[in-house]
C-alpha cells in the first residue's frame, strides 16, 4: 500500500515466492513506480476522471494499481494471470 505521498506503508510478500531481483533492485523499482504511477495517474485523471485501475505487463511480471483511501494498492503478479480477476480483487478492496 501506498500512501497519498508515495510512501510505502505496509507490504506483504508470500512466504513461498522466490525473487527473481535482489533487495537494491526491487527498491529502486519499487521508487520508480510509485513516483511513475502516481504522477501518470495524477495527470490522466485531470482529463478522464479518476482511474479505476490500472495494469501493465511485462514480460517477467504484471503491475496491477487500485486507487485506495487517497494513496495506491500495487499488486505485482504473475504475467500470466487471467484480467478477469481485476473486477475481482475490486470487489475485496471496494466491496461488491
Amino acid at each position: 500500500m501506498i500512501d497519498p505521498h508515495g510512501k510505502v506503508v505496509f507490504e506483504k510478500k508470500k512466504d513461498h515466492v522466490e525473487p527473481y531481483l535482489t533487495k537494491d533492485a526491487m527498491e529502486n523499482l519499487r521508487e520508480l513506480w510509485i513516483t511513475c504511477i502516481q504522477g501518470m495517474i495524477g495527470k490522466v485523471a485531470k482529463y478522464w476522471g479518476a482511474p479505476q485501475h490500472m495494469h501493465i505487463q511485462f514480460k517477467r511480471v504484471m503491475l496491477l494499481g487500485f486507487p485506495y483511501m487517497g494513496g495506491s494498492i500495487v499488486i505485482t503478479a504473475e504475467p500470466d494471470i487471467p484480467l478477469a480477476l481485476v473486477s475481482k480483487i475490486q470487489e475485496i478492496i471496494h466491496g461488491p
